[in-house]
């Protein structure tokens, strides 16, 4: 018999029938096969240590990619922001990268088209051909279809120059 503490216990011939035929197919002893069963049927201890890092480790992935989405939002508000400044003139007029388009005070100006690629007067807009000094056309301007006053510009800013932009960007 093996060496340590062993206790008796009483169990009914079906469980001790299951018992053998497990000790049987494990080739192991009996007393080996109950903790075989006891050691896959018990529960999962955890360190509470662990459970603690990996809740703080969880917390600081999610704020880190709240942080990345609250940049990406500042970014895309900050551009906004700058395309609509240049059209009001409150800063100095912005080029886009990679796109022939210039927003300036009341105007987006597109070098080298001779129409717009779309609909401007979905917008409240219409175009106009811009020549240079010596008559030829060089691009058209897309300009508010207002009739003046600065409230008006920034009432029509507020509702059709991202959309305008977008959709130009789109189809350029």
């Amino acid at each position: 018999m093996p060496s340590g503490r062993y206790k008796t216990i009483t169990v009914s011939e079906k469980t001790y029938n299951a018992l053998v035929e497990l000790a049987k197919q494990k080739g192991v002893s009996i007393s080996k096969a109950v903790e075989i069963l006891l050691e896959e049927k018990a529960p999962v201890l955890v360190d509470a240590d662990k459970i603690y890092k990996a809740i703080e480790d969880a917390k600081k992935e999610i704020i880190q990619t709240i942080i990345q989405n609250l940049s990406k939002y500042k970014e895309k508000r900050s551009w906004i922001t700058s395309v609509k400044d240049a059209f009001l003139g409150k800063r100095e007029p912005l080029i886009l990268k990679d796109k022939p388009i210039t927003i300036s005070k009341a105007q987006i100006f597109i070098e080298g088209l001779y129409e717009p690629p779309i609909d401007v007067s979905k917008y409240n807009a219409r175009w106009i051909e811009e020549p240079d000094e010596e008559g030829r056309v060089i691009g058209i301007s897309i300009v508010p279809n207002l009739s003046g006053g600065e409230k008006e510009l920034e009432e029509w800013t507020e509702q059709y120059l991202v959309n305008l932009i977008k959709d130009l960007l789109a189809n350029l």
